[in-house]
């Protein structure tokens, strides 16, 4: 009887240590981000997240990870992943500011053609530029702790700033002569949220000169951030050179504008 019992115990150790490695394997191959909402790119109300949550999950699970994701204030994203409390955030342009906290990843996951806003009625023969030097005579709305307010003010040019993208669309849809800058397909999903008639009273340029791109942003105080960026690297590597990054790229802007 005491024979059984220890085979009954051992058998029930054996196991429990079995399940344990199991779920301590699969731990390790977790991948935290913190990200934000950045609609139509990335959001809690997206399917799947939006576009570029899926192009990253793809990556990690070519990668041998599973990825997990958490939404903050975009601030908050950043900071948390800069004293390493998480691995990476995404999205984020690539700037020299940011490099000096963080790496960014080999590639990008997003192409972010950027756009000037403006009413039909106030601009009806369109407006001409192929650079941001070119609205140096214009009067700007901009959103604070964008990517673009540091050039703005090398420019010197003109900008009204506020808190957020709601209310830039809320002063253009006032009926004043200026101009909002923001990326083209957030702004085509903001733009139709916020101003009634969107399309009979809203028109935008977007010359290719002025797209960025979009890139994965991992800490440089986090232990296993160096080899996770080694390990994505290589699979975006393949995403780009099979050409599964093309195709989910190219599908989304026709999704959207679409819509």
């Amino acid at each position: 009887m005491v024979n059984r019992w220890n085979l009954i115990t051992l058998g029930l150790l054996i196991v429990q240590f079995f399940v344990v490695r199991c779920a301590s394997a699969e731990d390790l191959n977790i991948i935290h981000f913190a990200t934000g909402e950045y609609p139509p790119f990335v959001s809690e109300q997206l399917p799947d997240n939006g576009p570029s949550t899926i192009i990253i999950r793809e990556a990690c699970r070519r990668a041998g990870l599973k990825a997990e994701f958490d939404f903050f204030p975009w601030a908050r994203a950043a900071y948390e992943v800069k004293i390493g409390d998480y691995v990476a955030t995404y999205q984020w342009v690539k700037t020299p500011e940011r490099e000096k906290d963080f790496l960014f990843s080999a590639l990008h996951i997003s192409e972010n053609p950027n756009a000037v806003f403006y009413r039909k009625n106030q601009y009806p023969d369109g407006i001409t530029f192929n650079r941001f030097a070119d609205l140096q005579n214009y009067n700007l709305i901009g959103v604070i702790g964008y990517w673009y307010e540091k050039e703005f003010e090398r420019l010197k040019i003109n900008v009204h700033y506020v808190s957020q993208s709601q209310l830039a669309w809320q002063l253009l849809s006032r009926d004043r002569p200026e101009l909002y800058v923001d990326n083209l397909y957030t702004g085509i999903t903001e733009g139709k949220r916020y101003i009634a008639d969107w399309a009979n009273q809203i028109a935008y340029q977007s010359p290719e000169s002025m797209t960025e791109y979009g890139y994965i942003m991992f800490s440089r105080q986090h232990p296993e951030a160096a080899n996770r960026k080694r390990q994505i690297d290589k699979a975006l590597a393949s995403m780009h050179q099979d050409g599964t990054y093309q195709k989910m790229w190219q599908r989304f802007p026709l999704d959207l504008l679409n819509r």
